[in-house]
């Protein structure tokens, strides 16, 4: 838990933006999802990935980090035999990089608590670390210039990491 807020903490302060390179988002989604596809299908769930993105200056490992934690909670509550949507996404302002579950979603109060730290939704959830996934989430979204956003859709959540272009 100390780990994933010193993180935290570290992004807000926007330590690491020395850091900074050319990212290939493509690549980078294509990357973490490679990781992720042996879990998916232990789960009996689709992993696919829509959308380009040119490259942003950014910080590589946290980016693949906050990626990991929306497909970590994508997977948590996404149904047997569905699909997790991963998107890239750009206008002139932003890229966004979104994740979309087939799940039952949150009730609509509870949308803003997601990026606050030690909130969980799940009151079954005991593990360490619960709560703070997200949250760092929106501290490396905040660092790169944008923000974290989630929505709910007719099903599921889709969680999305904005990044200023």
């Amino acid at each position: 838990m100390l780990g994933q807020l010193t993180e935290i903490s570290r992004a807000e302060a926007g330590l690491g933006r020395e850091q900074f390179e050319d990212v290939d988002l493509h690549q980078l989604v294509a990357d973490v999802v490679d990781l992720y596809e042996p879990v998916a299908a232990d789960q009996n769930v689709r992993l696919e990935v829509t959308g380009q993105a040119k490259p942003i200056q950014g910080h590589r490992p946290l980016l693949s980090q906050a990626l990991s934690n929306l497909l970590d909670n994508a997977l948590r509550y996404a149904p047997e035999d569905s699909t997790i949507t991963v998107s890239l996404a750009e206008d002139t302002t932003c890229t966004r990089v979104s994740v979309r579950d087939e799940g039952p979603g949150v009730p609509e109060q509870d949308l803003p608590r997601l990026q606050q730290p030690f909130v969980t939704l799940d009151p079954a959830r005991t593990e360490r670390n619960a709560g703070l996934g997200l949250a760092l989430v929106a501290a490396i979204s905040r660092m790169h210039g944008g923000a974290f956003e989630a929505r709910n859709c007719d099903p599921g959540l889709e969680t999305t990491l904005k990044l200023a272009r």
